[in-house]
């Protein structure tokens, strides 16, 4: 995901600077130990964003507590109410 980006180039300068010697190689393409993230990234991104960390899936949009608003539902209900009564007239 990271590939050919700026952020690649920053983790590769981090890396460089934290663990010399995992980045003894100076051909980046190579070394993959310079350019790929590790297993401590993964566990510390989790611990950053615990909604991930579920192994559940999520089973409605992350946006629900936003759109699903009383107000929201009875403007959908207004709007159909008054869409089958025309209908129905015809």
């Amino acid at each position: 995901m990271i590939k050919d980006t700026t952020i690649e180039v920053q983790i590769v300068k981090q890396k460089k600077k934290i663990l010399p010697s995992a980045c003894e190689s100076d051909d980046e393409e190579d070394n993959s130990a310079t350019t790929h993230l590790g297993m401590k990234y993964w566990r510390n991104f989790l611990k950053r964003h615990p909604q991930i960390a579920s192994k559940k899936a999520v089973c409605f949009d992350s946006n629900h507590d936003n759109w699903c608003t009383h107000q929201n539902f009875l403007a959908m209900y207004e709007m159909v109410h008054s869409a089958m009564v025309k209908v129905g007239s015809q």
